[in-house]
């Protein structure tokens, strides 16, 4: 396997467990206030603004 290969296994890895963690719901959100930074570094640009927008707003 390539370190790509390997890359994106550990990302739906760490993907699924946050899910399992968070017993995410279809259709359905659950707001966690705490959460461990190497899950954010996984997500999406937009989702990564979103949070940073919240805890700036959060610390004022």
């Amino acid at each position: 396997m390539t370190r790509r290969e390997l890359s994106l296994i550990g990302k739906r890895e760490i993907y699924r467990r946050l899910r399992k963690k968070l017993q995410v719901r279809k259709g359905g959100e659950k707001e966690v206030t705490v959460l461990p930074p190497h899950y954010i570094a996984t997500m999406p640009e937009d989702v990564q603004e979103e949070i940073r927008e919240k805890v700036i707003v959060a610390l004022t």
